[in-house]
């Protein structure tokens, strides 16, 4: 009898092999997949990353307040401009490309009166503008936009209410004083905000003390002396006559509109609701064809993501479908799911032919390829991975997708404390993994407007632009 005929089983990171019988398990994750690439059927070392949003002594530049960016947003405009804009829990930061440093763009929880740190950011692009949101909590900001000209993120959709002569203010003063100025009851009162050209931050209106002074919150942070200002509305987005919806935790671009999800409206908190604007008009909530619905269940709003022409909604407990009808509903619904959802809403990522991706309830990679219910679970070779995340973390989980190489990426909390995201989780676009231990607190992109030479490069020598 002739002896058994040996044969090894190989992951496909160790590639196709050559005059050797083997099993290939095309499902499995081997070590060989540790802090490597897969790309075009082949295996790469992991390239040291490049030296980017650094100073001229090519040191990493950090935000002044000293915290990690909980998100990243590149803002392309129609004219061809574009931006960096970079969120922490305190603070909006746009990078100065000129300056190599982050310009402060915006203090969260001015609108309120008490500068308070929020704990996540909803950001998109509409019509030019970038819109941005934190929150339903008592000390969240109005929902907020920026259009790259402006000194500071402001207030959407609030009327300006004065503007004549100059201010001045003297660092630690509350003292707001004008020059040319006639600050009267009628046009000023408490509440409303201080947009001041040339100042990082707005402020808010305490009181008045007389037609040349304004109390403001908090004490200046700057002296600046003749500047030109605009008072503006603090009411929020009316979406119903004298009726404001002033806040949100999440703000989607879809079909032309601006959605807000997790509404505060008219001093009601609405965890299922939506509300959206008149096509094309962002400052519009009342009229044309905006309105709200409410997705059923007591479970309530997550994330959303598109696949195809439908914003996928998510729920704790539920997944919804939305799409554009042509009736006076504006949108129909639809549950697609029950008894899944996500708790992270920044796990949400579409795939290289729009299938979408995101971490499940149940701490698994699901996604979603047609409008059947089944949401196949895709992350089986790096289960353990995901299952290890602490309930608490869902939040701090991030997604990427990267069409250089037609890799979706996912950083999840792991380690000891399992506080901050260092391990890295990548999925290429033939269904393999692979992960790598480095730490990414947030993703983001952005489009050089130059490129290096060799005499550009950021590396001390070429020898530097290596490996790692």
């Amino acid at each position: 009898m002739a002896p058994p005929k040996q044969f090894g089983i190989l992951s496909p990171v160790l590639g196709l092999s050559q005059n050797i019988p083997s099993v290939l398990l095309n499902e499995a994750f081997h070590e060989d997949n540790l802090n490597v690439l897969l790309r075009h059927g082949g295996v790469e070392r992991a390239q040291k990353p490049e030296k980017e949003l650094v100073d001229g002594s090519l040191d990493l530049v950090a935000p002044a307040d000293g915290n990690p960016f909980l998100l990243y947003h590149f803002f392309e405009k129609s004219d061809g401009t574009k931006f960096l804009l970079g969120f922490t829990k305190d603070n909006i930061y746009h990078w100065n490309t000129s300056t190599t440093q982050w310009d402060r763009k915006h203090v969260c929880g001015s609108s309120t009166g008490t500068d308070a740190s929020c704990t996540d950011w909803s950001v998109c692009t509409f019509r030019d503008k970038v819109i941005a949101t934190n929150g339903v909590d008592t000390n969240s900001d109005k929902v907020l936009y920026w259009d790259g000209s402006l000194d500071t993120f402001r207030n959407l959709s609030e009327s300006s209410k004065y503007s004549t002569g100059t201010v001045t203010l003297t660092e630690g003063n509350a003292n707001l004083e004008g020059a040319g100025t006639e600050f009267i009851t009628s046009d000023i009162e408490a509440g409303d905000m201080v947009y001041i050209v040339d100042s990082d931050r707005a402020y808010y209106v305490s009181s008045r003390t007389d037609a040349d002074t304004l109390v403001i919150t908090p004490a200046a942070a700057e002296s600046l002396a003749g500047k030109a200002y605009v008072i503006i509305e603090n009411n929020g987005l009316e979406y119903d006559t004298g009726v404001y919806l002033t806040k949100a935790k999440f703000a989607w671009n879809f079909e032309n509109r601006i959605i807000l999800g997790y509404t505060f409206k008219n001093s009601n908190t609405f965890p299922s609701g939506i509300d959206w604007c008149s096509q094309s008009d962002e400052d519009d909530w009342v009229a044309g064809d905006s309105g709200a619905a409410v997705f059923d269940g007591a479970d309530y709003l997550t994330g959303a993501g598109q696949y195809q022409d439908r914003l996928i909604v998510f729920k704790s407990e539920s997944v919804h479908a939305l799409w554009l009808v042509i009736s006076d509903l504006i949108f129909n619904a639809a549950k697609i799911k029950a008894n899944l959802g996500t708790f992270s809403p920044h796990s949400i990522v579409n795939g290289a032919n729009g299938e979408l991706f995101f971490l499940a309830t149940d701490k698994t990679i699901r996604v979603i390829r047609g409008m059947a219910s089944m949401f196949p679970r895709v992350s089986e070779p790096l289960w353990e991975a995901f299952w290890e995340i602490p309930d608490e973390y869902f939040i701090e989980v991030r997604s990427h997708w990267v069409r250089r190489f037609g890799h979706a990426l996912w950083a999840i909390p792991s380690g000891a404390e399992q506080t901050t995201n260092n391990l890295l989780c990548i999925l290429d676009e033939f269904g393999r993994w692979t992960k790598m231990d480095t730490a990414v607190r947030a993703f983001g992109r952005y489009r050089r407007q130059a490129g290096c030479t060799i005499d550009t490069i950021p590396y001390p020598t070429i020898d530097e632009r290596g490996w790692g």
